[in-house]
């Protein structure tokens, strides 16, 4: 087919180009392009939500929790339901305040040690590119497994 050899070497072009790893595949008679644009794939790069300091870490955190709706719905909704609303004094009050900003605050920590350490691991631009294709393998298998489940 004329028309697909002309879609690989349009794809190729383009990988070649625009500095793009990627992988021509066929499907429905149909050449299609995966690829990623490996330029700035930086884990590193400081970006607005991963700008140092305890400011911006306190205003992204916020943020992330005003716009949660599923914490909204808890703070609000579930957790008065858990109390006798009657019978709860200041001490109670303090001891709910501690103990909900505390097991989130345990929780980010742990997930920041791990995201720091993953970081370490994918400093050089040949573990990201192995991380990427495994992590694409892997979708593109559980699309091949979701229609006979």
């Amino acid at each position: 087919h004329v028309e697909d050899l002309q879609r690989v070497a349009i794809a190729d072009r383009a990988v070649r180009q625009h500095d793009i790893g990627g992988v021509a595949y066929r499907r429905d008679g149909d050449v299609n392009l995966l690829a990623q644009e490996q330029r700035n794939n930086q884990p590193d790069a400081d970006s607005r939500m991963t700008r140092p300091g305890i400011l911006p870490g306190f205003a992204v955190g916020v943020a992330a929790v005003i716009g949660n709706p599923k914490a909204i719905l808890f703070y609000m909704g579930v957790l008065p339901g858990f109390f006798d609303l009657s019978r709860v004094t200041g001490a109670d009050i303090a001891a709910i305040i501690g103990v909900s900003a505390t097991v989130p605050m345990l929780g980010n920590l742990g997930l920041a040690l791990f995201l720091h350490r993953a970081r370490q691991l994918l400093r050089s631009p040949r573990a990201l590119a192995r991380l990427n294709m495994v992590s694409g393998g892997l979708l593109i298998l559980v699309g091949l497994v979701i229609p006979f489940t």
